[in-house]
């Protein structure tokens, strides 16, 4: 009536038990945190863009060291390390190093989902702020910067002069 397993068949079971649920486990945490553990990189075996970056070449050295960010007149892309918070419009500016800065860009989408840009355009009235601060909010913080009148940007991605800036600006005073 009953058969008698031995401890061979028995260890046999668990260890194929054991690897049947750390492959679950393992699909389970791909589908869930995006294969980046959160962080913005596309998984290796999709093929999606990663979205694009602004380049700011030749920043005077006495900026070395401070954070920039992007706003772009009267659309919903914005230039930042990370988005910290929606509600108040919140990011993590990009370190200045070298005279250089490559800011990411970020689009809010129709939907309200926030996602990296990667448009084939020029944009208008694009603003690089520079300030000594890290975490920026759109609500509080007060940071000056240089105005561009227009960049063309291909899969997301543009490069600038501070040189060829047409103006600076001040947001917040």
């Amino acid at each position: 009536m009953f058969k008698v397993f031995s401890m061979k068949d028995v260890l046999k079971t668990f260890r194929i038990i054991a690897f049947v649920a750390v492959i679950g486990f393992s699909f389970a945490a791909l589908s869930l945190t995006g294969c980046g553990g959160g962080d913005d990189s596309p998984p290796i075996f999709f093929p999606i863009n990663p979205g694009g970056t602004l380049t700011v070449t030749d920043i005077p050295s006495d900026c070395n060291g401070q954070y920039a960010l992007v706003l772009v007149n009267y659309l919903n892309i914005y230039g930042c390390e990370s988005v910290t918070s929606e509600v108040t419009m919140s990011g993590k500016g990009v370190k200045i190093s070298n005279g250089s800065v490559n800011i990411p860009m970020w689009i809010y989408n129709d939907d309200g989902s926030l996602s990296r840009y990667s448009g084939n355009e020029f944009l208008q009235g694009v603003q690089v702020g520079i300030t000594p601060q890290q975490n920026i909010s759109l609500m509080s913080s007060s940071f000056d910067g240089i105005l561009y009148n227009k960049i063309t940007f291909n899969s997301g991605s543009a490069t600038v002069s501070y040189n060829d800036a047409n103006g600076t600006f001040w947001y917040n005073r």
